[in-house]
């Protein structure tokens, strides 16, 4: 078959690399770079190129199988890394991070607080609950009303759930705090988050991890078309068109969105029902991103600096973190390259490197049932879905949507 692929995030290349030697592949993407939000972007630095990733870096073995097998096929060389993570507040000066007790203490207010003395034995028991709350079915609490009901204390919420929540949905506190509490602990558990010892060793990939999408490319046939966006998709009696400006439709046996529901929403004309149905279950949330040389970002005691670091601010705004990337990556920089969500106004402008703009899936009450049913968005009518917001919005739920969508289609020629 002649194949579009529409999205050249890690959705659409599995799907792909997967097709590639039975089929004749052509990848179409709107931005002038190959990869989705896997962006490695070269900067110099006293005579020094640093590969910094801005969206995709670390993975493991644990939760990232399928990307795991792939890097080993391509031979991909990582690192190991950490995934510290802190939290200050820029009114006191408050400020920790959690990977050991002289951060966890990183401040005399820190040290002298009752209630973050308290906080870890709350966290010790929030493990232990965690399990017990998935034992008993429910499907309908909100994660402020589980909190409130097992009496936790302010800064557990405030200070320790909450930041990390909103910083993995890069959503806002308030916001957070209304996710089912079964969602979340479900996705804390599945992730090894919930136990102390024996957690997944993450990894980063060296030289950056647009070197696995380089090596992508160079082991597939498929033509790749950067900086060509789709203006619309609708299915005909033989074929399915896409319409691309300046060249007019394209023709095509089958044609796989692999960009965000929203956007293939968009461009499907005179979608099906239940292609409007289930593409309406996924939201996203918009981050407004800057790569930058702006240490002010972190916290100001070093021993609380972490990978991940949360400031605290109002909590009815999209979290605002900053991740040092040169920790994260293991870059030797001279001074750390930082990427900052949703506080573009406190970055000194002579330290922006790069500002874009990032969108990513966020919770919505019928998710799960639509990711139930994603077989139904697989070979409809000549159209296939794939992209991250069939799980929980990362790259490997990313990766194993595309896998399967190519799983299928092959298993669908090898009956015809």
């Amino acid at each position: 078959m002649k194949i579009a692929i529409i999205g050249s995030g890690i959705s659409g290349l599995a799907a792909a690399y997967r097709l590639d030697q039975k089929h004749e592949i052509h990848v179409f993407e709107a931005s002038d770079h190959i990869g989705g939000h896997t962006w490695t972007i070269p900067v110099e630095q006293d005579g020094t190129v640093w590969p910094v990733d801005t969206g995709f870096v670390v993975f493991n073995q644990e939760t990232y199988p399928g990307l795991c097998t792939l890097f080993e096929e391509l031979d991909i060389e990582y690192r190991e890394t950490s995934m510290s993570f802190s939290v200050q507040c820029p009114r006191t000066g408050f400020a920790y991070q959690g990977s050991g007790l002289g951060g966890y203490y990183a401040t005399l207010s820190s040290l002298l607080s009752p209630a973050h003395h308290l906080m870890l034995r709350d966290i010790t028991r929030f493990h232990r609950d965690s399990r017990r709350f998935m034992d008993s079915g429910d499907q309908t609490t909100t994660l402020d009303e589980w909190i409130g009901q097992q009496r936790y204390g302010t800064a557990f919420r405030e200070r320790y759930l909450y930041p990390i929540g909103s910083s993995i949905w890069s959503c806002a506190r308030s916001e957070f705090a209304n996710f089912p509490a079964r969602f979340v602990i479900e996705f804390m558990l599945n992730h090894r988050m919930l136990q102390i010892r024996n957690r997944p060793v993450w990894r980063t990939v060296v030289g950056g991890s647009s070197s696995y999408v380089m090596k992508m490319q160079q082991r597939m046939r498929a033509s790749f078309h950067p900086a060509t966006p789709v203006q619309s998709v609708r299915r005909q009696k033989d074929d399915v068109r896409i319409s691309i400006d300046g060249r007019g439709e394209l023709g095509f046996d089958h044609v796989i969105m692999a960009c965000h529901a929203d956007q293939s929403l968009e461009l499907m004309q005179d979608p099906d029902p239940v292609e409007t149905q289930l593409l309406k279950c996924f939201p996203y949330a918009s981050n407004d991103v800057v790569l930058h040389t702006d240490s002010d970002l972190l916290p100001r005691r070093k021993r609380a600096r972490a990978s991940w670091n949360y400031l605290l601010g109002d909590g009815d705004k999209p979290a605002t973190i900053t991740y040092d990337m040169s920790r994260l990556q293991g870059l030797d920089s001279p001074e750390p390259f930082c990427i900052t969500l949703n506080s573009t106004e406190l970055i000194n402008p002579d330290r922006i490197l790069r500002r874009f703009q990032t969108s990513h899936p966020t919770y919505h009450e019928m998710r799960a049932d639509a990711q139930g049913r994603h077989d139904e968005l697989i070979n409809l009518n000549g159209v296939s879905y794939c992209g991250a917001y069939w799980g929980y919005g990362f790259h490997e739920d990313g990766y194993q949507s595309g896998a399967r969508v190519a799983q299928q289609l092959l298993a669908s020629a090898a009956r015809s």
